[in-house]
């Protein structure tokens, strides 16, 4: 079963993408792409398009894998188990892999959008292409902490999901947290992975807050914010919230 996931998803990935995207931009502006009507390049510049071509469908494609070795895994477990899985709910999860799939594209579309208007601005504002340049590079990057964190975080989520839809016709089957523990470990999930039991809980127990108790008890800190309503119950979907790098496993 899982143990954690490599934190660094898709990085290297996103940053070859964007070197390979600028250095075709850079390509464009010694073609003499300033030189072209600024009308006529907003009509007719589609860098989505050459971001596809510096790759982006290897980068979309590398997440569809990832997400389909994490279906293939959580099945080989239900399968040792000798239980059984409903062909439904492994085609519900093709489409939420489908769906963030189309989520990705539609981030890469946003950042083209955004660049192409930075890249016009500055042959309007008479910048020098290496001032274009390093200033769309500064402004508008592709790999942001932010992007990461969220495609980190929604891969997490999904390993979730997954476990909760391919066990959900065997209520005994029995889940532990498995976390990194570090000091970027949030008090509540350093709790959690640590006193739980080794028998784990079954989707009913933590439902019912079998792991909301066990951070309660060992984080005060949590325990206040639950009270004021600024956190979430801990449960196998929310866990410890934005970029949780804890994984479900069956025990």
């Amino acid at each position: 079963m899982i143990n954690e996931f490599d934190k660094n998803f898709l990085e290297s990935e996103l940053d070859k993408l964007e070197a390979d995207f600028i250095k075709r931009i850079n390509l464009f502006l010694k073609g003499g792409l300033r030189n072209i009507d600024l009308v006529q390049l907003y009509a007719e510049l589609n860098l989505f398009e050459e971001l596809n071509e510096s790759g982006l469908n290897k980068v979309v494609d590398k997440l569809k894998s990832e997400y389909a070795g994490i279906v293939e895994n959580i099945i080989g477990k239900v399968e040792q188990k000798g239980l059984g899985i409903s062909g439904l709910s492994v085609d519900e999860l093709e489409t939420i892999i489908n769906l963030r799939a189309d989520e990705l594209l539609g981030r890469a579309n946003a950042y083209a959008l955004e660049f192409k208007s930075g890249l016009l601005q500055g042959f309007a504002s008479g910048l020098t292409d290496d001032e274009i340049i390093s200033k769309l590079q500064s402004n508008i990057p592709l790999k942001s902490n932010q992007l990461i964190a969220a495609v980190n975080t929604a891969r997490s989520e999904f390993q979730a999901t997954s476990v909760l839809k391919l066990f959900e016709d065997n209520p005994d089957t029995r889940f532990k947290m498995n976390h990194i523990i570090d000091d970027r470990t949030r008090c509540q999930c350093k709790a959690v992975a640590l006193y739980q039991p080794k028998a784990g809980f079954t989707r009913a127990e933590i439902d019912a807050g079998a792991w909301t108790k066990i951070a309660e008890q060992h984080c005060p800190s949590y325990a206040k914010s639950l009270g004021e309503g600024k956190a979430q119950p801990y449960n196998l979907v929310n866990r410890g919230g934005f970029n949780c790098r804890g994984v479900i496993n069956i025990v």
